[in-house]
């Protein structure tokens, strides 16, 4: 298909579906990925600019610019060539290869084609599915969340992380293997921004405008010679930066970036400069894997984002590895039901030792359960001891005594004893020698005290110091 302002009405598909990178000047010789594969003609069902109903802007790209528009009775989206790039080979090459792999394509995890045409102004546009929204927007923070980063790993569990890349890989592997007889479609740039969902939850892959076939191999190590530098430059494979032959390992490797961003829902090489950046993953440097990963997961990264290509594992291997895993994730995962479970047991059994562990000294008999054995089983299945005797009752004799023990006004008042003995005669309350009287008078062996007088008392003091002791009464 020509997407020239005089292209014929059929518009029938006589471009290849191989991209062809821009050369420095108009009439420079093609690049390396000049045309070469079988004949890529389809028929493309044409479009008229009449029949859309122009939208809101959904976003832009380098060549493209993206609307909203209602086509036959349904929303879908329109991405449209930009005037400022109307005359650049590159810009026609690649929204004209996009075409053509996109009308032969047909899978749920790739976007879907509706048509394609060319507006009075002479701009080609095609017509493709509408998307909700796309992997880089799914994956940014909420700026606006309370806390970010907990926000974002609720939206992004490990299960979606790896249902997602299960999605990815699937389309991928229908790509690289029964899209095209005896060929294999390389996407050449894997990143979360060609990378959408549709609007009941599917992933879908697009953007095929950097898209080649080439023959398909036999295993990974197969490659050819094309452009280097095609994608970008965080997922792009270390061959492709080195423009060394490369061949579907590369998307092997840029999956293997997603996948990773997906999974831990950190950008890799997040706070990395272009220029360190090139040369690091060059000599195998590789973002570092969270603690918490299953190690099949950890493996199955490590071995998608290998130095050599040749180490690589093609998608088809990929695929039943992830479903494993997923599996596992899913296995070891606990759900609200089990969790609420669990913790009214872990309440039971920690109510159950705590009740059979002696209780620490001072605490009320009462309350302290013998242990019948020393295992736990016996403690805990032990009869309830019956409840101690009732304690004693305190009164007051009704004889009089002459002597009041200061053990027993301690006991009463809950304090240290402050005399030993108190004498009552008729020369009023005497202290023992080397103790304080009860008011306050020191002894008279006292260091600091004075010869023993007695006291002045009150009335009230008095008949306090006649009563007599209190003893108790079983």
């Amino acid at each position: 298909m020509s997407f020239a302002a005089n292209a014929s009405p059929d518009f029938e598909a006589n471009a290849s579906t191989d991209v062809v990178d821009e050369p420095a000047s108009p009439d420079a010789p093609a690049s390396p990925d000049a045309p070469a594969s079988p004949d890529a003609a389809a028929s493309l069902k044409r479009v008229a600019e009449e029949e859309l109903t122009l939208g809101k802007r959904l976003g832009e790209g380098a060549f493209c610019t993206c609307f909203l528009v209602e086509y036959q009775g349904e929303q879908a989206a329109v991405k449209w060539l930009k005037p400022t790039v109307l005359g650049s080979r590159a810009a026609l090459r690649d929204l004209q290869s996009e075409a053509a792999v996109l009308s032969r394509l047909c899978h749920p995890n790739i976007i879907g084609f509706k048509g394609a045409g060319i507006a009075a102004d002479g701009r080609p546009f095609l017509v493709l599915e509408r998307l909700a929204t796309t992997l880089a927007a799914s994956l940014a923070q909420d700026s606006s969340a309370v806390m970010p980063q907990r926000d974002l790993a609720k939206r992004w569990p490990m299960q979606r992380a790896l249902g997602c890349a299960t999605e990815l890989a699937a389309a991928l592997a229908y790509m690289h293997g029964e899209a095209f007889p005896g060929q294999a479609l390389l996407h050449r740039d894997l990143k979360p921004d060609n990378v959408g969902f549709a609007a009941d939850g599917r992933l879908v892959l697009l953007d095929f405008g950097l898209s080649k076939l080439v023959p398909r191999p036999s295993a990974c190590e197969i490659t050819h010679t094309m452009t280097g530098e095609t994608g970008s430059e965080r997922y792009m494979a270390p061959e492709v930066a080195q423009c060394v032959p490369y061949g579907t390992a590369a998307d092997v490797y840029s999956f293997a970036m997603l996948l990773y961003y997906m999974a831990s829902r950190t950008r890799p090489f997040l706070d990395w400069a272009e220029a360190e950046l090139r040369a690091a993953v060059a000599e195998g440097t590789r973002p570092p894997l969270p603690r918490g990963w299953p190690s099949s997961l950890c493996c199955l990264v490590e071995a998608c984002w290998h130095p050599l290509a040749v180490e690589r594992p093609a998608f088809d291997e990929i695929l039943p590895r992830l479903t494993a895993i997923s599996q596992e994730v899913a296995s070891i995962s606990v759900s609200p039901s089990a969790i609420s479970a669990g913790s009214s047991t872990f309440a039971r059994v920690t109510s159950k030792l705590a009740s059979a562990l002696p209780s620490p000294p001072g605490s009320p008999q009462l309350l302290r359960r013998p242990l019948a054995s020393s295992k736990l089983g016996g403690a805990l299945s032990s009869p309830r001891p019956s409840p101690p005797a009732s304690p004693q009752v305190l009164r007051r004799p009704q004889t009089s005594q002459q002597t009041i023990s200061p053990e027993t006004i301690s006991h009463k008042a809950g304090l240290q004893p402050a005399v030993q003995a108190i004498s009552l005669d008729e020369n009023g309350p005497q202290a023992v020698r080397g103790s304080r009287s009860l008011l306050g008078r020191k002894s008279q062996d006292s260091p600091l005290g004075s010869p023993l007088q007695p006291p002045l008392r009150t009335p009230a003091q008095e008949s306090l110091l006649c009563l007599p002791p209190i003893e108790p009464v079983l």
